[in-house]
């Protein structure tokens, strides 16, 4: 007798929590119709709490209306409420879904979709612009999510992939990123930036990884994407430079040539292109086609310091030979006849690296220069290379 007692007390019991429960359930949703946004999450709290009350369809419905609607909420005491209302509302939804077997809340929830999806959205925007990439990214994300779950558009929204994309290079989450404007290329989706960004997370990425064999395929996987871009885009000035600068750090000196030459062609103005050219040039020992690009260089940009400098050192360096070839001969009577030319060779060099001097104020390299050619051409009489080189070796022993 006592043992029936017990379970029809246990079921009274659970009968009248459940009556409560809905009881609850309803005046939470009456506060939640009057805007009493406090009331109504303190009730539905509460009864999600229970494991019980946890697995009511209309429960976590009301319970993720309260929270979007705490932070669509204009009113400041509400949106202290809670600190990540969206992310609440998310999982309460979830939970309906969970529950709703016979999809008898599918209306509902598509109306609550489509409102939160902007939510989402727009909460992953201002944290980008607030310069929160990696909350930017968990919102992106969770507005794909709610894109592609039963009650969602399921359309493919290419912004937010490549907004994702976007915050996750912003927050150095590589792989997300490489993910994400994969994504969005097959879609076709700002086509042009997304070549550049994924190539150069590849490129960077493979550069700096430990392991070899994968920095390698990560360097050539970059590259290709590079190269499909500049296929598609062959006007776009950035592809080629990051092609360029790819090949200048692979030493295929060639295929530096090839790209610059097109990107001169695109824009035969930019003197950092001339630059480059004469590094190439006089990597590849044409120290004439090297001078020639540099004086182009400098023809377009007079303070082009580097351009300057190796323009006066390929000089120098063909005086230099001239003095060695010269003292190879070891013939006196030639040596004194020819020694004043390669003297006033030095000389001619000098107001190249007085120049270059100019443009970048004691620099050690260019002060070493002139160091030794002041010292080489100090017995000169009438002229002031003593005391010129007085001042470098002061400048270069501070």
């Amino acid at each position: 007798m006592r043992r029936y007692l017990l379970v029809l007390t246990v079921f009274l019991f659970c009968s009248l929590l459940a009556r409560a429960q809905k009881g609850g359930i309803t005046t939470a949703a009456s506060y939640f119709t009057q805007g009493k946004l406090d009331k109504a999450k303190e009730i539905v709290d509460a009864i999600v709490k229970d494991e019980d009350g946890a697995n009511m369809i209309k429960a976590q419905f009301l319970r993720g209306q309260v929270y979007q609607a705490i932070f669509e909420s204009q009113n400041a005491d509400y949106k202290k409420l809670s600190s990540n209302p969206l992310d609440v509302a998310w999982k309460a939804f979830k939970e309906v879904i969970r529950l709703d077997r016979r999809r008898r809340f599918e209306k509902e929830l598509r109306t609550q979709f489509y409102n939160l999806l902007i939510d989402f959205m727009n909460q992953g925007d201002a944290h980008f612009r607030n310069r929160n990439p990696k909350e930017a990214l968990e919102y992106f994300k969770w507005a794909l999510e709610i894109n592609q779950s039963p009650y969602g558009t399921n359309k493919v929204d290419t912004m937010v992939i490549y907004n994702a994309a976007v915050s996750a290079q912003q927050a150095g989450m590589w792989t997300e990123a490489v993910t994400y404007y994969k994504q969005a290329l097959e879609l076709n989706y700002k086509p042009l930036r997304t070549y550049s960004m994924l190539a150069k997370i590849l490129l960077e990425q493979g550069r700096s990884n430990e392991e070899i064999n994968e920095g390698e395929k990560m360097e050539k996987e970059g590259v290709a994407y590079l190269l499909e871009g500049y296929r598609k885009f062959p006007g776009d000035q950035y592809l080629l430079v990051e092609l360029v600068n790819y090949y200048l750090y692979a030493n295929e000196l060639d295929s530096v040539l090839l790209y610059i030459e097109k990107a001169i062609e695109l824009n035969p103005g930019n003197a950092e292109y001339y630059r480059v050219e004469g590094t190439v040039y006089e990597q590849l020992g044409n120290d004439e086609m090297a001078e020639s690009r540099y004086l182009k260089a400098l023809e377009l940009d007079s303070t082009d310091f580097i351009s300057q400098y190796n323009m006066g050192n390929i000089r120098l360096n063909r005086v230099i030979k001239e003095h060695e070839a010269l003292l190879a001969l070891n013939d006196l009577i030639t040596y004194n006849m020819k020694i004043g030319e390669v003297m006033a060779q030095y000389e001619a060099v000098i107001p190249l690296f007085e120049r270059a001097l100019e443009l970048k104020p004691n620099d050690r390299n260019t002060c070493s220069t002139l160091s030794q050619l002041y010292f080489r051409l100090r017995n000169k009489p009438n002229s002031s290379y003593l005391y010129k080189y007085e001042q470098m070796q002061q400048i270069l022993e501070n």
